[in-house]
C-alpha cells in the first residue's frame, strides 16, 4: 500500500496532480501486478491536511504510537517501556552486493591473504564497503566512511574511519596475489539473464589499484 501521484496536463499546457491511496494486486490471468486505487485524497494544491493528519492519527493508534502535536517527535511508541526508536537504514542494495561477494568467494580469498599477516581480518568488510559504496552511491573515501556510518547497514561493519580505507586499499594494492590470483568457479553464470543463456563464466579476477578498492570482473 502507498500514496500514488499522477499528473494530468490541461489543454493550456498546465499541469495538475492527484494523490491516491494505492495497492498492487495481482492478476493471475494476465500474470502481473495491477495498481488499484483505494482512495482518491483529490488533487495535491488543494489536499484537506486536516483529514489527512486524523487519518494519521488514527491508525497510528491502531499500531500502539502515540501522536504528539507539538514538538519534533510527533508519534513515539506506547505500551513499551524502556523502548526507543534509535535508527534506521536501507539494506537492499548492500545485502544483494554481499550476497554476490560471498558467492564469488571474495570475502574468502581477502581473509586468507590477511590471515598470513598482522592484518585485522576486518579489512575485508573495510574493502566490501568501498567497493558497495562505488556501486550504490559513489564517493570519496572520506564521504564513504559517513555513508557506511548513517546511511546504509554493511553486516559486521557499522563504522569504519578513512585512515582504515586508505590502510585497506593501500594494502590490498602491495598483494600480487590478490591481483593475479583467479577465484575459480563452476561454469553456473551467477546472474543469469530472463530469456537468454550467458556464455559460461569459470573465472572470476580480482585486480585493485592504488586509488580504488577492489573490483572483480569476469575472464574474457
Amino acid at each position: 500500500m502507498f500514496v500514488r501521484r499522477s499528473t494530468r496536463r490541461n489543454r493550456d499546457g498546465s499541469k495538475v496532480s492527484y494523490l491516491q491511496l494505492a495497492h498492487n494486486v495481482w492478476d493471475p490471468t494476465a500474470k502481473t501486478a495491477r495498481t488499484k486505487v483505494l482512495y482518491s485524497f483529490g488533487r495535491a494544491d488543494q489536499l484537506d491536511r486536516p483529514a489527512i493528519e486524523r487519518l494519521i492519527a488514527a491508525l497510528t493508534r491502531v499500531v500502539g504510537v502515540e501522536t504528539s502535536s507539538t514538538g519534533p517527535d510527533r508519534a513515539r511508541v506506547v505500551g513499551v517501556p524502556g523502548l526507543e526508536f534509535v535508527e534506521s537504514r536501507p539494506l537492499g542494495g548492500a545485502w544483494l552486493l554481499d550476497g554476490l561477494w560471498h558467492r564469488l568467494g571474495i570475502d574468502t580469498l581477502l581473509r586468507r591473504l590477511a590471515a598470513g599477516t598482522r592484518r585485522d581480518p576486518i579489512v575485508e568488510r573495510v574493502l566490501f564497503a568501498l567497493v558497495a559504496n562505488r556501486a550504490l552511491a559513489p564517493s570519496s573515501k572520506l564521504a564513504a566512511t559517513s555513508w557506511v556510518a548513517h546511511d546504509v547497514h554493511v553486516t559486521g561493519l557499522d563504522t569504519v574511519s578513512d585512515d582504515a580505507c586508505y590502510r585497506a586499499t593501500d594494502w590490498l594494492a602491495r598483494r600480487p596475489g590478490a591481483r593475479g590470483r583467479g577465484l575459480r568457479r563452476d561454469d553456473r553464470p551467477v546472474l543469469r539473464p530472463c530469456g537468454a543463456t550467458p556464455p559460461p563464466c569459470p573465472r572470476t579476477w580480482c585486480s585493485a589499484s592504488t586509488t580504488s578498492a577492489a573490483t572483480c570482473r569476469p575472464s574474457p
